[in-house]
């Protein structure tokens, strides 16, 4: 039982920071809903596989193999990877379904578990003594892959995402490719991939929640202190400023209610994610106002853009007006703002017009 205190104290801090960071994600309503659920599950995978490496590691100490050993060996075989999807899943979140990343893990559970008839990945000599199976090497490969996986959803969206939440991401899977190397080489130091887990997870929520000042909590765009921080940041480069204003939000909360009018300002703000505008950066400015920039990018961008964007909303029956302009470095940036306003409430006075063509239709 010495030896179980000792590896105890040895995660001590893991532990910690573990529980911390649970009790931190179900008491913090910054963050919504399914990425505080998603950290909170991350932490309970890092205990799980605490509790597994310190049951193989103490069992490991036997001179005959206890059957206990295949089944913690084969948990942190499975929940290694897994941790690594939850990541996946906080970055990518209300964005994809990721069911389909779960198919390897389940293959690569059912494969360990059934380890102890098949040695398929793994067995134990009656000594006690571990041997490597023809797959024993899948889960660090699943791994590598995910981690992979990883680094280019965080490319792939880099627009969408802060500078600071791509720097933590990448940083996470540096440090945890670095772990498991060292686990696999130094074998005098143990729990390190599950040290590198939760502190990459801890400095991840950190960074998320002081995003939240950042961000319009309703629809998750970046907000107006954002724009104007963004701008000047910019201020040197070639930007296209669109100025948007959702038609008919006035109508929606007077008759339908303020929950209906929220949910029509979370619609306006999936449609500025279409294709196209990754290419641009989103913001809500007020309350049915939005604002894009888009660095380098020509009138035909952002009529294809704005053309996206109405046909999205199209889908969900609403209307937005447009207005565009575009600023070089040494311009007056309010200046610009306002050329696009002014286009936005040229367009916004067809919107009547427009609305009722499509009742007669």
């Amino acid at each position: 039982m010495n030896l179980i205190g000792e590896y105890i104290l040895e995660n001590f801090t893991t532990i910690c920071l573990a529980l911390g960071l649970a009790i931190l994600a179900v008491s913090n309503n910054n963050l919504d809903k399914r990425t505080n659920h998603s950290f909170v599950l991350f932490t309970i995978v890092v205990l799980m596989l605490v509790a597994a490496d310190i049951t193989d590691h103490y069992l490991a100490g036997f001179d005959e193999v206890n059957k206990l050993r295949y089944f913690s060996s084969a948990l942190g075989y499975t929940l290694r990877p897994s941790a690594i999807v939850i990541l996946i899943d906080i970055l990518l979140r209300r964005r994809n379904s990721l069911f389909i990343l779960w198919i390897p893990i389940i293959i690569v559970g059912l494969i360990a578990f059934t380890s102890y008839f098949t040695h398929l990945m793994f067995w134990f000599l009656p000594t006690n003594q571990f041997m490597q199976g023809y797959l024993g090497y899948l889960p660090h490969f699943v791994s590598i892959v995910y981690l992979i996986i990883l680094v280019i959803m965080t490319i792939k969206i880099h627009r969408n995402i802060s500078a600071g939440e791509i720097f933590v991401v990448l940083y996470s899977a540096c440090i945890c490719v670095l772990a498991m190397l060292l686990e696999s080489i130094l074998s005098d130091y143990k729990f390190l991939l599950t040290g590198a887990m939760i502190t990459s997870c801890a400095l991840y929520y950190v960074v998320l929640y002081i995003e939240t000042y950042r961000r319009d909590l309703l629809t998750g765009l970046l907000n107006r202190r954002s724009f104007y921080g963004d701008a000047k940041r910019m201020q040197n480069k070639t930007l296209t400023v669109i100025s948007i204003d959702l038609n008919g939000l006035k109508d929606i909360n007077d008759n339908q209610g303020h929950k209906m009018g929220d949910i029509a300002l979370q619609q306006m703000a999936r449609a500025m994610e279409v294709e196209s505008g990754r290419k641009f950066s989103t913001y809500r400015v007020g309350g049915d106002e939005f604002m894009c920039l888009g660095k380098g990018k020509n009138e035909d961008n952002t009529q294809e853009y704005i053309k996206e964007m109405t046909e999205a909303l199209k889908e969900n029956k609403q209307m937005a007006s447009f207005g565009y302009a575009f600023y070089q470095a040494g311009n007056n940036f309010d200046e610009i703002c306002n050329k696009a306003d002014q286009q936005m409430y040229k367009d916004k006075m067809r919107y009547k017009h427009r609305s009722s063509s499509r009742q007669d239709e």
